[in-house]
């Protein structure tokens, strides 16, 4: 049950979080925050990392239903089974932010990212895609850690 209240955590902060923005910025619009290294830049993002094949929305809306569906399964397919809490925890939070980006997909055929950290060639992202690095970097620590 903890794995599902995780991926619903991550959907609804993933959703209020751009919710504000669209609703409290112009798209392209850049504002400062508290921290000199982190600015908040309102950017409709048509493709995947960097706005790379933007080209291809349907295609990337069908790869984001199939991750979903296929990772929601999994998680099903492992939940009863003991131990796997660092892997069932990955996947949670990759389901999350695929789900968050999927409802952005469907809804306004591209994702509001927001999140700029100053440097060279840096992303602009969001929550969801926050959870999708740290559990993709949690289930490769946990492959790594059963191959032990």
């Amino acid at each position: 049950m903890v794995y599902f209240l995780i991926i619903g955590i991550i959907i609804i902060l993933d959703q209020i979080t751009k919710k504000h923005i669209v609703s409290k910025m112009e798209v392209e619009e850049i504002r400062e925050t508290k921290c000199s290294k982190i600015l908040l830049w309102h950017r409709k993002n048509y493709g995947i990392a960097y706005s790379s094949f933007s080209k291809f929305n349907e295609q990337i809306l069908t790869i984001n239903k199939i991750f979903v569906f296929i990772w929601f399964f999994v998680l099903l397919a492992i939940y009863p089974l003991k131990g796997l809490s660092l892997l069932k925890t990955s996947i949670a939070m990759t389901l999350g932010g695929g789900i968050g980006n999927l409802i952005d997909r469907i809804r306004n055929k591209c994702v509001t990212d927001f999140i700029y950290i100053k440097g060279k060639h840096t992303p602009i992202f969001n929550i969801a895609d926050i959870f999708i690095v740290i559990g993709a970097v949690m289930g490769i620590v946990a492959a790594l850690k059963d191959k032990k």
